[in-house]
């Protein structure tokens, strides 16, 4: 049904706007493979069968303000991220856990008259292996500040984010987007991502490259066995392929195919955050990602 609406969408498409502002969007993945199980007792690192992990995102944007040099729009987040290779004594067997994310942020873009802009991201989230968990150990905050200048046929800029989730963390960001010959693009955020994209049309893009995604969870007071207050945290790397299609003024869908590289995928103790207690030893996986997104172009 997706491959249908991508190719043989809409032809309205070729009017629409691809970089359109979206409001909504919602998409499922596949992450790295579990090769070994968690809490089965002495052999906490026992052999396990190969399980698939999964990503779901979904993003609301809602504008505040909208006029001027200014824009601030707030954003609601929800990320369900399913882990397999917990072992549950009652079940007598490896099973998956549920990881949650609520977010809830605001954005801030501002243009300066002297072809400077200012974006920034203020996040306030809750990341636990209950849905409603909500306590100290599972709330973060962090800001993102990133200031570019306008180059020729392009942007170049620099930044930073700082957070706090039990630990400080910061990282340097760096920025530069430039327009190629032939309606080509280059977007890099590092170490965020690196794209190079192609609008075949005004409602039809290609892009390839590499982007990287990370989860960072609290875990605790779950009934496994052996299982005590602990983070669960991942970096995973993704090389791909995609394609975006704008099917009507409203709706549009996303392909993205490529390779999973897990960076990490480990168990660690809450209050010794460097002192990891197991691997899930993931391994190079076929990746593949579906989305749908609502925008309007005003």
């Amino acid at each position: 049904m997706i491959f249908f609406l991508l190719v043989f969408g809409s032809n309205q498409a070729i009017s629409q706007n691809i970089d359109a502002p979206r409001f909504f969007k919602i998409s499922f993945q596949n992450l790295g493979s579990s090769k070994t199980s968690w809490g089965s007792g002495p052999q906490t690192n026992a052999p396990f069968k190969n399980a698939q992990n999964h990503l779901l995102e979904a993003q609301l944007r809602c504008p505040i303000l909208l006029k001027g040099k200014t824009r601030l729009i707030a954003e609601l987040g929800y990320n369900r991220e399913d882990l397999f290779g917990f072992y549950l004594p009652q079940e007598g067997d490896d099973e998956e856990l549920g990881l949650h994310k609520v977010s809830l942020a605001m954005l801030v873009d501002h243009r300066f008259d002297s072809g400077w802009r200012w974006m920034s991201k203020w996040s306030f989230t809750n990341n636990a292996h209950q849905a409603f968990y909500f306590g100290r150990s599972s709330i973060g905050v962090s800001a993102v500040q990133l200031f570019e200048k306008n180059i020729r046929g392009g942007r170049i800029g620099l930044g930073a984010r700082v957070g706090y989730r039990n630990q400080w963390t910061i990282f340097p960001l760096f920025s530069f987007q430039k327009d190629l010959d032939k309606r080509w693009e280059i977007d890099m955020v590092l170490p965020v991502r690196v794209l190079v994209s192609n609008k075949l049309t005004s409602g039809t893009r290609i892009y390839g490259g590499v982007k990287g995604s990370a989860g960072s969870y609290f875990l605790g007071g779950a009934s496994f066995a052996n299982f005590d207050e602990a983070t669960y945290r991942r970096i995973s790397v993704h090389s791909l392929l995609g394609y975006e299609r704008q099917i009507t003024s409203l709706v549009g869908l996303s392909v993205e195919a490529g390779a999973t590289l897990p960076v990490r995928s480990s168990i660690y103790e809450w209050d010794r955050q460097w002192i990891k207690t197991h691997d899930f030893s993931e391994k190079i996986s076929p990746y593949f990602k579906v989305g749908l997104f609502l925008s309007i172009d005003r």
